[in-house]
């Protein structure tokens, strides 16, 4: 559905400023809602989907079932709100016969953007981390994401975090996607039109790919011209001497044609890259985390400041002949 300027959705509650793109099977619209935030409303494509039936790239039953489950996909991602490298649904509901889904607009550049210049391997490897991690998340639920690229990678404005902004909600359907709709150079053989399991081994390769190209400012050959010998996977190592020896090879390992001989799960590349799992929780610490971090902090000062007394306290009745006791200086672990 394309809206103009100033249309208002949901009773007013959301003004249409300008449209942001279109994707494969949707459309992005710049908004405000009525407390004059931004947001960004995403709405099917009715052309682009009128269009792949035409030229039987889909079917019609197919676009009955995305337009029937846009708006679940959106349900199902509320598990997932509250990590910090996921963007977040803030509303979803139904204007006409069209559904519409809500979502935070992130200020900053996409890391397509950022991939015209080679990032840092330091600086790389900390979007990769925070994007993996996020995927961890969504495999945990059973599902594969099938689209991670550096468009659908934002990075905050004046922040290095890393935020993965389109989920393509309507690309969580057992059908296999046609070529009219593969990202060249990020997609795997298995998302190629055939039959092929799927799995986190699928996202894995999209984001060693990812890496690829941030490092090297090359976006790597289709999967399928290296399946048919038409080209060669260059290691990146070879494009850019500065890429750590341990981080091309997980690359090329990431980047496997077949799924089999990938990292299984996502964690398993983390570690190839050295990128070990946090102790730390991957959302947000809790209030109560943080209570028994400033009580620990502040016993560790009043301790400090008892043993400081001590040591500065003079002794009670001084003998001419005493032997003076030296008294330790606390240790730091006190």
């Amino acid at each position: 559905m394309v809206w103009q300027k100033n249309h208002q959705l949901q009773g007013g509650n959301y003004t249409i400023e300008r449209e942001l793109g279109r994707g494969r099977y949707c459309i992005t619209d710049l908004a405000k809602d009525n407390n004059n935030n931004h947001v960004v409303i995403k709405t099917l494509n009715d052309d682009e989907l009128n269009l792949q039936i035409q030229t039987n790239q889909l079917t019609q039953t197919e676009r009955d079932g995305l337009e029937a489950k846009f708006l679940l996909e959106a349900e199902k991602l509320q598990p997932l709100q509250k990590h910090p490298h996921i963007v977040k649904v803030i509303d979803y509901f139904k204007e006409g016969q069209q559904g519409c889904i809500v979502m935070e607009y992130i200020p900053g550049d996409t890391l397509n953007r950022l991939v015209k210049r080679v990032l840092p391997e330091p600086e790389a490897l900390r979007y990769i981390r925070q994007i993996g991690e996020a995927l961890i998340e969504v495999h945990k639920l059973g599902w594969v994401h099938r689209d991670v690229k550096p468009e659908n990678i934002m990075i905050r404005a004046s922040k290095y975090e890393a935020v993965l902004i389109d989920f393509d909600l309507v690309r969580g359907f057992n059908y296999p996607l046609s070529r009219h709709v593969i990202a060249k150079g990020f997609t795997p053989l298995e998302l190629y039109g055939d039959k092929r399991e799927k799995g986190a081994y699928t996202d894995v390769y999209a984001l060693a790919a990812t890496l690829y190209a941030v490092l090297t400012g090359e976006v790597p050959p289709d999967a399928q011209d290296l399946k048919d010998g038409k080209m060669q996977l260059i290691p990146p190592k070879e494009l850019n001497p500065a890429i750590s020896e341990r981080v091309n090879r997980a690359i090329l390992e990431g980047m496997q044609l077949e799924g089999k001989n990938r990292p299984q799960t996502m964690q398993e590349w983390l570690d190839l890259l050295g990128l070990k799992k946090q102790i730390s929780l991957p959302f947000p610490q809790s209030d109560a985390m943080t209570v028994w971090q400033a009580i620990g902090t502040l016993a560790t000062v009043l301790a400090a400041i008892v043993a400081l007394v001590a040591y500065l306290k003079p002794p009670a009745s001084p003998s001419p002949n005493a032997t003076p006791v030296e008294i330790p200086t606390p240790s730091r672990n006190q």
